[in-house]
Parts: C-alpha cells; structure tokens; sequence
C-alpha cells in the first residue's frame, strides 16, 4: 500500500502504465478507493474487511473496471490439505 500511496502524499502527479495497488485488511478497503478512477492496471485486495465498510463514499468494488484479485481465509485454513 506505501508504494501506491506515495504519489498522494509525497505530490507526484502521475502514475506509471503499469501501476498496480494492493492492499491488507482495512488496506485492501483504502486500495479499492485510491484505485477507483485513478489509471491503475490492477488491483489486488488481500483479506479485506468488507464487512466493516465506512465513510459516504461509495462502495468501490462494483466500480473498479480493471483486473481484481480479492482473495481471504478462514480459521481453518492453517490446516488445509493444498494439492
């Protein structure tokens, strides 16, 4: 999340072509915000807590139109069998 943040709080004006933003947690949740309108390439949230959404603004999801990863675990998850 610092790399795809840095543009907002250190004043660069634009993004690279190829500019992805993750985020983890409550991060995944700032991610899907930043990445809404911005030229973006991708956008990966990682256990995001969806659930416990805020603020006015709108849910980003369904808004994001570039390639999305979302991806959580469960408690049981420790012991899955891969393969």
């Amino acid at each position: 999340m610092t790399r795809a943040l840095a543009p907002v709080f250190w004043g660069v004006r634009s993004l690279g072509p190829a500019t992805g933003v993750v985020g983890h947690s409550f991060g995944a949740m700032l991610g899907a915000r930043f990445a809404v309108g911005r030229p973006v390439s991708a956008y990966a949230g990682l256990s995001g807590v969806w659930q416990d959404w805020f603020g006015d603004a709108p849910f980003p999801l369904p808004l994001l139109d570039i390639p999305t990863l979302l991806t959580w675990g469960g408690s049981g998850d420790l012991e899955s069998v891969l393969g």
